[in-house]
């Protein structure tokens, strides 16, 4: 594994513990969760749709309409996680999941749990395409700062079901390492790596373009989070362009 690579680890798995870290003084970060949410979802949008996909459909042209099947296959795997996970993977507080008793055992998250992980890992496996950890860092940044508010929920839930700290943090040292994991797997396969980054583009897709839909209840458009989104959405094509 390159020191190129290896250099993504150590961000990933801060902003997991920091996001983590975060949910012990709530007070502090929650009248701004929705605000990091929404810069972070659409960095993601303006970066997945100026960069990675450009990028993957020119090394495909000729197998471009399964790029397309592959990107489509993403989409819905995200769609199919967030059935167990809640919408954890962005930021959603909200599901009849987190009204459930608070005498819950930890074993009441594994599933929603291993589905966040198995997002967070496709997220590495974009970070290990070569256009993206050769040209700049601007992903890494993005998903690093996404990752903040989902550990954030995470240790919520956690929280909420009554759980140790020992035990909260095994959960988001996995949660942390799963990225990293993925970056190692896109390493690994590079010859399926179109397939794997299609497939986690799709995911990005998604995750981002729900976080700008729920930022604004009832499709009532809100002026803060629409210049916060403005502005994400241009750091991020700024980030692929200029950095």
């Amino acid at each position: 594994m390159s020191s190129l690579l290896l250099s993504t680890h150590f961000p990933l798995i801060l902003s997991a513990f920091l996001g983590s870290g975060l949910a012990y003084r709530a007070g502090l970060v929650t009248k701004h969760f929705p605000l990091l949410l929404v810069f972070s979802g659409s960095y993601l949008f303006a970066m997945t749709i100026t960069d990675i996909l450009p990028s993957l459909f020119i090394r495909s042209q000729a197998d471009s309409s399964a790029v397309g099947l592959y990107v489509l296959v993403g989409f819905f795997l995200q769609l199919f996680l967030e059935f167990f996970s809640g919408g954890i993977a962005h930021g959603h507080l909200k599901s009849q999941f987190h009204q459930k008793a608070p005498n819950s055992n930890a074993w009441t998250m594994s599933v929603p749990f291993l589905a966040l992980c198995l997002h967070a890992l496709l997220d590495g496996v974009v970070l290990a395409t070569p256009s993206v950890r050769d040209q700049n860092s601007g992903l890494l940044f993005g998903i690093t700062l996404h990752k903040v508010p989902v550990a954030f929920v995470l240790t919520v839930l956690l929280m909420r079901c009554k759980q140790s700290r020992w035990t909260t943090l095994a959960y988001v040292c996995c949660f942390a390492l799963s990225s990293p994991l993925g970056c190692w797997l896109g390493d690994s396969l590079a010859s399926l790596q179109h397939i794997w980054v299609a497939i986690a583009s799709g995911s990005l897709l998604h995750v981002a373009t729900t976080i700008l839909f729920e930022s604004n209840p009832d499709h009532r458009v809100n002026g803060c989070r629409l210049l916060v989104s403005l502005l994400g959405a241009t750091l991020g094509v700024f980030a692929v362009h200029w950095v």
